[in-house]
């Protein structure tokens, strides 16, 4: 491997430690951009499901949507963070999901259900999935 001298530039995502842009851009390498409107505030994390039947998105505006990966439509909203949604992660079999958030919670939910089904506590600061699983 050949070493350089050269500085990241800025708006490199791995310079400014920014893994939600690292994570879409990686998104956005693999498929095609693609919009989604539906959040009333910033999206800071979204996940694809394994099976790329899904997209899960949390949201400054403290909901998580569930996303219809082809037609790009909301499938369901789920309401449960009293604060920023940080982060969202499928588990590898596509019918769950956890979230965590700026309300110092983590959430494990089901995709046919409105409302989390599990809801842990007692964090000190605010939670995120862990993205290396």
């Amino acid at each position: 491997m050949q070493k350089t001298n050269e500085k990241p530039s800025q708006n490199d995502p791995k310079a400014s430690g920014d893994t939600t842009k690292s994570a879409f851009d990686e998104i956005i390498k693999k498929h095609r951009m693609i919009k989604l409107v539906g959040h009333t505030g910033s999206i800071y994390s979204i996940h694809i499901s394994p099976e790329k039947k899904y997209l899960i998105s949390g949201s400054f505006d403290e909901t998580i949507r569930l996303w219809n990966f082809v037609t790009k439509n909301t499938l369901v909203i789920y309401k449960g963070h009293f604060a920023p949604v940080l982060c969202v992660k499928f588990s590898p079999f596509s019918h769950y999901f956890a979230s965590g958030g700026s309300d110092r919670t983590a959430k494990f939910w089901s995709i046919n259900n409105p409302g989390p089904l599990r809801i842990f506590v007692g964090h000190l600061s605010d939670v995120e999935v862990n993205k290396n699983n």
